[in-house]
């Protein structure tokens, strides 16, 4: 968790559970949980060290930042590089907090070109669907995201 989510956590005004997959029931928990040890075994997380890293890899693949700072959402094509740089169409009219988004509806190139760099944990099959990619700058980002049963594998 990073910025006012932290703050919010650490202020003792939310409570996060942390349980490794084979612990139950936390499927039928009514709040989010921390699933830990999940990705420890994904290419990702050697190959994806860094945002430059992962630039080097994937920088001219296509997507979009997305703005959410703003009264409405506010979406502009770019590529990675671009993105992580604040150069060209990603840096009009967006804050810094804008995400870089891609996913199987709009443009799934960059998710095939990862696929190899991770796979769907086990203890999560039975909520695989649509798969989402999000890239952010250091200070980027959005604090509170909400989907109904979804699951997030953060490489930090």
């Amino acid at each position: 968790l990073f910025g006012f989510a932290s703050a919010v956590c650490a202020a003792g005004l939310c409570d996060l559970q942390r349980v490794g997959p084979d612990e139950k029931p936390w499927m039928q928990a009514d709040h989010p949980v921390v699933l830990t040890g999940l990705l420890d075994e994904w290419p990702a997380m050697r190959r994806w060290s860094s945002a430059a890293a992962f630039a080097d890899l994937f920088g001219d693949m296509p997507g979009y930042a997305r703005d959410h700072d703003q009264l409405e959402l506010r979406d502009v094509d770019t590529t990675v590089s671009d993105y992580l740089n604040g150069v060209g169409s990603a840096a009009a009219n967006l804050s810094r907090s804008a995400a870089f988004f891609v996913n199987d509806y709009e443009d799934s190139r960059l998710l095939d070109k990862i696929s190899a760099d991770f796979s769907l944990p086990d203890a999560l099959s039975s909520i695989a669907a649509l798969r989402v990619f999000a890239l952010e700058r250091e200070d980027a980002g959005v604090t509170f995201h909400r989907h109904e049963a979804a699951w997030q594998g953060l490489v930090a």
